[in-house]
């Protein structure tokens, strides 16, 4: 990596089709508006369980659209070593996902909110994929892409 290589960011989840893949998205997004990024990055996603190469929901992809991002060719995809060696930055949506990299990786990942608004929460999942959830997914979805640009200000302090 030479130092006009942008720095990788990789966003884990459980499934990668839902928090990751928005966090990946929102954030590239912003970035991609920032006339004077701080740094170069690249951003990534990937799940701790799952199938790979799973299809996006279509509420999620539909909530996506009306953030304005376009995550109709994504498809999800297993955190492997190989993808962590690759990384300048691991970020857990929530502590579940921090364990598991921990024992699998060794690896002591920050969690999204932890950098996005300096508070120890985690990005909850959706476990139903109910009519009920489609206000959670929505909700989750919203916050994230607000947090895009204190995101953004704050990645710095935790780049390697």
């Amino acid at each position: 990596m030479t130092e006009q290589d942008p720095k990788k960011v990789v966003f884990v989840c459980t499934g990668n089709v839902f928090r990751s893949l928005t966090a990946e998205f929102s954030s590239r997004a912003a970035h991609e508006q920032d006339a004077k990024p701080s740094l170069k990055l690249a951003f990534e996603s990937a799940g701790t369980r799952g199938r790979a190469a799973k299809m996006v929901r279509d509420d999620v992809k539909a909530q996506a659209t009306a953030l304005g991002l376009d995550v109709s060719m994504h498809q999800s995809r297993l955190l492997t070593q190989e993808i962590m060696d690759s990384a300048d930055l691991i970020i857990a949506m929530d502590r579940t996902h921090q364990s598991f990299i921990k024992d699998n990786f060794g690896y002591d990942a920050p969690l999204y909110l932890e950098i996005a608004e300096g508070i120890s929460e985690e990005m909850h999942d959706v476990y139903d994929y109910s009519a009920e959830s489609e206000a959670f997914i929505h909700d989750a979805m919203n916050r994230i892409n607000a947090n895009r640009e204190q995101f953004l200000a704050n990645l710095p302090k935790f780049i390697k």
